[in-house]
Formats: C-alpha cells, sequence, structure tokens
C-alpha cells in the first residue's frame, strides 16, 4: 500500500523499468563501500592517532561484513527483497549515523575514539551492501530475466561506478568545504532514503504479472498460417534452433530458466499463446512454432528502445566521469564549477528514469494471466473464424518455448551447444553442493580475485603515498579511488555486453570467469615498475578486474541454479571475501606498514615510503591470482563439458 502511495500505478513492464531506475540510485548508494580511502587519512589525525595496523582493522571489519551475505541469501530465498532491503536499510542508517557522531566533534569524539568503536559503526554500514545488492540485483534479474545481460550493464555497473559518483559527489559538495562528519550524515539519509524506497517498490514477478518479452517467453502458438512463418529467426540467440519431426523443420527456442504462466497482449486482436495448434505429438506444426516465436521476438523488441537509452546513458556517464577524472588528476576545480560538477552528476542520475516513459503503451488489456477461460475465449474466437481449424477443445497446454515438455518422439530440440537446459538447473540444498568440486574451484579464483581487490581498494591511499611519497596529495588519491570505481564500472560493462555475445554464439557465460584473473596477474606488476605518474593504470586495471569478476560472478550463479537457490550459493561464495582481508589486511598490509613506518623513522604520522611497504601484500596477491587462473579454466571447462554443475 505504501508502494502505491509514493509511486504512480504503472503498467507492469512499465513498472519493472522504474524498478530497475530505482535500483541503479540504491547500488549509487553502495558505491560507497568503495569510498574508505576518502576518510582514512582522517583517522590519523591527532584525535585517533590510528597505525595503520588500526586503520586496516577498521577497513576489513568493513569487508568481512560487506562480505558476510550467507545469511542475506538465505532470507531473500525465504523472504524476497522487501525483507532483505529494509534490513538493509536499517543497518546502512544506524551505520553511518554512529560515524557521523564519532567524527562531529574531532577534538574530542562523543562516542570515544577506539578503534573497537570505530570498526563496529563502520561495520554496520558496510554489511548493508550485501542486502542491498542481493534484494535489487537477483531480483531484477528475474524482473527481467530475458535480457538480463542489459540488467548487468546497467545496474551492475553502477555497483562499482556508485564509489567513482559518490566520490565526485564528496569532491563537489564536501571537500575543503565541511567536516567529514557532514558527509557521513550526507551518506546516512542518501542511503537509507533509497533503501526504503525500494523496500517498497522493489518486487519479485509473480504468475499474475509477468510480461510476454521481458520476464515471460510465452508457449507455442496457435493458429498461425504456413504464411505468417517465414522468418525463422531464434530472439535469444540471433540464430536458429531446429526441431527435426518426421515430416518438417520447425524453428525453434530454447527457453531461459525462468518460466511462468502471464503474458501481455500486443492488442485486442492477439490471442494468447496457450496451446499448441495439434493432437498428435508427431504433427508438430511449423506454422504454430514460427507464430510463437516471431510473437515473442516482437514482444522483446517492444524493450529495445527503453534499454539502448539506459545503456547509452551509462556510457555517457562513465564517460563523464572519466573525464573529469583525468582533468582533476591535473587541474584543481574551485568555486561554482566544483557545485556544477556535482549537480550535472545529480542529473544524469535522475536522466535514467525516462527508460519508464520509453516504454510503449500497449492497446487494450496490459496483461492477462493466462487461464482455462481465457485460453478457451480465444480458442472459440478462433474456431468461429475458421471453418478448417481442427477440434481445439482437446487441444493439451502447451509447454514452453525449448523446455523440456517437447515430445521427445516428435522431434529433436537442437539447443546452443553449451546452453544448460532448465531441468538441468541445480536445486539441490546448500549443504549437498559444497561437496562438488564445481563449487569448490569457483570458491578458490573468488578468494584471489576478490582478495586482490580488497587490498588494493581499501589499501588505495597508503599504496599510491607509498609509491609516490613526495609527489602525493589528497586531491589526486580522491582521483585514484574514483579512477578504480570507474574501471569496475567499465568491467561490468564489458561482462553485460560479453554475455550477449556469448549468447548469440550458443555460448556458456563460465567462458568469462577467467578473465579476471588474468588481469589481476597483469596489473599487479605495474604498480612496481610503472613510475610514479603512471599509477592511475595500474588502479584501472585493477578495478576492471573487480568489475568484470562481480559481473560474470552472478551472471554465472543464475546460470547454474534453479531461481529459488540462487541467493544462497551467491552469497555462500562470500566467505572468500570474508578470509582475504583477515589475510591480507589484519595479518600482513598493516603490521608490515607500520613496521617499515617505524624503521624508516616516520611512526608518529604512520606514513611509510618506498614499494617495500607494500609488496608483500601485492606479490601474494599475485601469487594467489595466477594459481587461480588454471582453477577458472578447469570450472569452465567442467561445467561445459557437462551442462551444468558436477
Amino acid at each position: 500500500m505504501l508502494s502505491s502511495l509514493l509511486l504512480p500505478k504503472l503498467p507492469e513492464d512499465r513498472r519493472y523499468f522504474l524498478q530497475l531506475f530505482i535500483s541503479v540510485l540504491v547500488s549509487v548508494g553502495n558505491g560507497s563501500i568503495f569510498c574508505f580511502g576518502i576518510f582514512s587519512p582522517y583517522m590519523k589525525q591527532p584525535a585517533f592517532s590510528m597505525s595503520q595496523t588500526q586503520i586496516n582493522i577498521v577497513s576489513t571489519t568493513g569487508v568481512v561484513l560487506s562480505y558476510f551475505s550467507l545469511p542475506t541469501g538465505f532470507l531473500f530465498d525465504r523472504f524476497g527483497p522487501k525483507v532483505t532491503l529494509l534490513i538493509g536499510a536499517l543497518l546502512n542508517l544506524i551505520g553511518w549515523l554512529g560515524m557521523f557522531t564519532i567524527f562531529y566533534d574531532m577534538e574530542s569524539p562523543i562516542l570515544g575514539s577506539s578503534t573497537g568503536v570505530v570498526s563496529f559503526f563502520f561495520g554496520l554500514s558496510q554489511w548493508s551492501a550485501s542486502f542491498y545488492e542481493t534484494g535489487s540485483v537477483l531480483t531484477n534479474l528475474d524482473a527481467m530475466s530475458l535480457h538480463q545481460g542489459r540488467v548487468v550493464i546497467i545496474q551492475k555497473t553502477f555497483m562499482g561506478l556508485g564509489s567513482s559518483i559518490v566520490t565526485q559527489l564528496y569532491i563537489a559538495f564536501f571537500q575543503d568545504r565541511y567536516a567529514i562528519s557532514t558527509f557521513f550524515m550526507f551518506l546516512a539519509v542518501f542511503n537509507a532514503s533509497l533503501g526504503l524506497l525500494g523496500a517498497f517498490h522493489i518486487r519479485l514477478p509473480t504468475p499474475s504479472t509477468r510480461v510476454l518479452g521481458l520476464n515471460f517467453e510465452g508457449s507455442l502458438g496457435e493458429g498461425a498460417t504456413n504464411d505468417e512463418a517465414q522468418q525463422e529467426v531464434d530472439p535469444l540467440t540471433g540464430g536458429s534452433a531446429e526441431v527435426e519431426t518426421p515430416s518438417t523443420t520447425t524453428t525453434a527456442t530454447a527457453t531461459p530458466p525462468q518460466t511462468y504462466g502471464a503474458l501481455s497482449k500486443e492488442d485486442d486482436d492477439t490471442p494468447p499463446i496457450t496451446a499448441l495448434s495439434h493432437t498428435d505429438e508427431h504433427s508438430l506444426s511449423r506454422s504454430s512454432v514460427t507464430f510463437a516465436i516471431d510473437r515473442l521476438h516482437t514482444a522483446r523488441a517492444r524493450y529495445e528502445r527503453a534499454f539502448t537509452f539506459g545503456v547509452g546513458l551509462l556510457l555517457v556517464v562513465v564517460a563523464f566521469v572519466v573525464s573529469l577524472t583525468i582533468f582533476e588528476a591535473y587541474y584543481t576545480i574551485e568555486g561554482i564549477w566544483r557545485y556544477l560538477m556535482g549537480a550535472a552528476m545529480m542529473l544524469l542520475l535522475l536522466l535514467f528514469a525516462a527508460m519508464v516513459p520509453l516504454v510503449p503503451l500497449r492497446r487494450g488489456a496490459i496483461l492477462e494471466t493466462i487461464s482455462s477461460g481465457g485460453a478457451d475465449k480465444h480458442k472459440r474466437k478462433r474456431s468461429s473464424s475458421s471453418s478448417n481449424e481442427h477440434d481445439e477443445s482437446t487441444v493439451p497446454d502447451a509447454p514452453a518455448l525449448g523446455s523440456s515438455a517437447f515430445p521427445s518422439s516428435a522431434g529433436h530440440l537442437h539447443l546452443p551447444s553449451e546452453r544448460i537446459p532448465a531441468e538441468s538447473l541445480n536445486d539441490k540444498p546448500l549443504q549437498c553442493n559444497l561437496h562438488m568440486l564445481d563449487l569448490r574451484l569457483m570458491w578458490l579464483v573468488s578468494f584471489a580475485v576478490w582478495g586482490s581487490g580488497t587490498v588494493v581498494s581499501a589499501n588505495s591511499s597508503q599504496i599510491y603515498q607509498s609509491l609516490d611519497f613526495d609527489g602525493y596529495t589528497s586531491a589526486l588519491d580522491s582521483v585514484y579511488v574514483s579512477i578504480y570505481g570507474v574501471a569496475s564500472a567499465i568491467g561490468r560493462v564489458g561482462v553485460g555486453f560479453g554475455d550477449g555475445y556469448l549468447k548469440d554464439r550458443g555460448l556458456n557465460v563460465v567462458r568469462l570467469f577467467p578473465i579476471a584473473p588474468c588481469i589481476n596477474a597483469l596489473s599487479i606488476p605495474l604498480f612496481f615498475v610503472l613510475p610514479a605518474k603512471g599509477l592511475i593504470i595500474a588502479f584501472f586495471l585493477s578495478g576492471l578486474a573487480t568489475g568484470v569478476t562481480w559481473g560474470s560472478t552472478v551472471l554465472i550463479i543464475k546460470s547454474l541454479f534453479a531461481p529459488n537457490n540462487c541467493g544462497k550459493h551467491y552469497n555462500v561464495l562470500y566467505t572468500a571475501g570474508m578470509l582475504t582481508p583477515l589475510i591480507m589486511n589484519v595479518a600482513l598490509f598493516g603490521p608490515l606498514y607500520d613496521q617499515q613506518s617505524r624503521a624508516q623513522g616516520r611512526e608518529a604520522d604512520h606514513t611509510c615510503s618506498g614499494s617495500v611497504c607494500v609488496e608483500v601484500p601485492l606479490l601474494l596477491s599475485l601469487a594467489l591470482n595466477v594459481a587461480a587462473i588454471p582453477c577458472a579454466l578447469l570450472f569452465a571447462r567442467r561445467v561445459i563439458a557437462n551442462r551444468g554443475l558436477s
């Protein structure tokens, strides 16, 4: 009810695009988890005087809790996005309000300046990230299940780009103008408000809200003539998939894992696709199958304009942030120009709402749930208008296109060679799947890749200062935080386009899995061999690997597991992310950095100069990623060969 008060009543397909817009804003706020480098220098000021080890304890607490999402997966699978997002909003509000209170008085912090207190509130703010991501991303991948690559491009990209946007808003409105506590209050209000808005609007599709061409493929159409069946196009792959029968060859399509029971009407005169146009399984009609495919192709094309606008605007945002970041690396933006920069960024975000009106309105009813009554009405209409129609009263309910319900004796459906059919999706309990080699390989690769991302993103300020001690500036520090987020966004965009490219060729998305460790194996050595001014390349490549791994992992999970089994298996991989900061940050980076700082006589300001300050954790990350490459290749090969997990 609250959702209807906050937002206008819309047709279901437009409502799903409004849901995507809200999710984009949620993802932007969620990007603040990668902005630790903005405020970590304040923890070294006199009231706190934290050593690098203590700062790493704070950042590690945040990282560990951001990955502590296995309960989130069970919560989402059980209660759905509303409860998940509500809890996330509450955690976010408490966390950032606590940080505001601590840093409000830098000379005498109200709640004290202990590492434990700061870690507690910062950790709560970061824990909300898993609730926001799980509640919004997995929901939209179901709500727009026939366009998952576009969802990854648009929404998942902002999970990485969000840190750059938040950084630019900080530079525009807060840096050198207000105390850091004001920025924490902004994060509290901004993130919690968006989380609440998402909780009351973002929801999973139901049988009564499925939309043909968006999250529903339909079933074989009835009554098409051979004249209507000229174009043989597989709308999912761009090619043709053939059904061979004793008398004819029929174009068909493979269905994605989710097939459901409602569809949208193109107009009042178009019957729902509800039944096969034959009673004998050996006489599958060419016209019926092609009619269904053409209709699905037309329905999917309805959303092309909205998705194209969203992707195009995203590329504009990425180009704007990249240009701004590069400009800030060499010039200082002052005065009114900083406000205009922030205002332009916010305007670009709000323009994503234009996806909603770009979805064409339909004539007649918006949705029609498939029911025997509705189907019979259209059958009688068609029977009365065509005397040579067969008796449709005996027509059975049709299977979804490409599903295993096609009679095997009627013909053979040639699915793309690497596609995992719906009936092969894993629906086993988590405790059973933990014994599978494939899931263990995936975990190991995630441990290596996510660990490297944690080392670089959580310690970007210290890495930059160590490798360019004399040239260090806080402005350039913010630029490196921003460029990391931009690169992460570009990586997710690449995954989204790559997913479409692979589907067009009948290839499995697991082929993208080895890319991230390969990029990390290239980027980490660059921190040591590039000159100080070239560090932006190393930070960019590290962020790119992070974007690729996050974008590909969620698509791989959706392609391997049944819809109600994705949340917990997606989030169990986060345990890899929980361990890496404990090893890399707490056990290695912080103590070794402080040891070198003392050796150089810089203990008073907790700084360190030279690659020796950061080389051990970075080189360990390099070794882990090199080892992860064959593990990722083996995982992809096994999934492709076995058509699923084994």
